[in-house]
């Protein structure tokens, strides 16, 4: 079941920011890309609602697991949204949360190249 819960949220993460992308690619040609940005904060968007129902089930069997899933979840969705909104501190603050030093390592030349298209 959560398998092909997350499944769904990285396919449609996809395809929202891909729709997002060329929206911004559109209205500012002169812009570097942003779909790795918009994949983060879209996943962030959908996976974080769905982490906080699995937290909730699991706080049943493990309530501090359940509990930690909670709160992440609800501490990841604000910059989630903003990230969409293309914020520096919100790129920032959901890849420290990303617990995932590869994204980190990978966000850092992201982060760089673009600081100056990020608001």
């Amino acid at each position: 079941m959560e398998t092909l819960a997350m499944l769904i949220v990285i396919i449609v993460s996809i395809g929202l920011s891909d729709r997002l992308n060329k929206k911004l690619l559109r209205q500012n040609p002169a812009i570097k890309p942003f779909q790795w940005g918009y994949f983060l904060g879209v996943q962030g968007l959908i996976g974080g609602p769905l982490l906080a129902i699995f937290g909730l089930i699991a706080v049943r069997s493990e309530f501090e697991l359940g509990l930690f899933l909670v709160i992440y979840s609800i501490v990841g969705f604000l910059p989630s949204f903003f990230v969409i909104k293309r914020k520096r501190w919100a790129l920032i603050t959901l890849t420290i949360l990303g617990l995932n030093p590869f994204i980190w390592i990978a966000n850092i030349f992201y982060i760089k190249n673009r600081w100056n298209d990020l608001v």
